[in-house]
Order: C-alpha cells, then sequence, then structure tokens
C-alpha cells in the first residue's frame, strides 16, 4: 500500500468500525484521550495518527491493528482472546431484542454471577 493510499484505507476502516460500534467521536476521544479534530481528519484521510494512538484507537473500538490500518482483513487478528470473546458477545447483543436482552441478563445474574 502506498503513502497516499494509506490514510484513505485507514480512514475507511476508521468510520467502518466507528459505525459498527456505534459510537460518537465525542466518546472515542474520550477512550483514547484523542482530540475530536483529531479523530474527524483521520475520518477524513487527513494525515495519520502516530502509533500509540492507532493501538488506542484500535482497542477502544474492539478491532485489530492490522485490520485498522488496512493489512488484514481479519477484524481480529491479533486481539487477544478476551477481546475476541468480547466482540462475538458484543455482535451477538446487537442482535437481540429488549426481551432477549432481559433474559441474558438474568441468566448472566443466576449462572455466571450466583446471585440468586
Amino acid at each position: 500500500m502506498g503513502d497516499r493510499e494509506q490514510p484513505k484505507k485507514f480512514a475507511e476502516r476508521l468510520n467502518q468500525a466507528i459505525e459498527s460500534r456505534k459510537i460518537s467521536a465525542r466518546e472515542l476521544g474520550a477512550r483514547t484521550g484523542i482530540s475530536e479534530t483529531s479523530i474527524s481528519k483521520y475520518r477524513k484521510g487527513i494525515g495519520m495518527p502516530a502509533r500509540g494512538k492507532i493501538i488506542n484507537l484500535a482497542k477502544a473500538l474492539g478491532v485489530s491493528t492490522g485490520w485498522l490500518l488496512g493489512y488484514s482483513d481479519d477484524v481480529n487478528s491479533d486481539l487477544t482472546p478476551q477481546e475476541k470473546l468480547r466482540n462475538r458477545i458484543d455482535n451477538l447483543l446487537e442482535r437481540m431484542d429488549l426481551s432477549q436482552l432481559e433474559d441474558t441478563e438474568l441468566l448472566i445474574k443466576k449462572f455466571i454471577l450466583k446471585d440468586n
């Protein structure tokens, strides 16, 4: 990938992750310590963040850095097992209606947290 293509691909992936997580730039900034102005620039493909900021963005969005940079098509490629599980659970929860979410909460309380 060329130097000019990198910010564009990064912007594509960043926007995709932000939209799929339904997170605002303000919330993402609060989670990462990156200003909303910088996030806006990255989303438009204007420049690239430093390595540490890329890592922070990837963690906050629950995606791999390789995927975010456009080097991998596997969104989970370098995530820890816990992060991968969290992503799978998040995907399941997004597809549930309110009744299913309430049932899930009861099951978690009863069988995992052992709350009676």
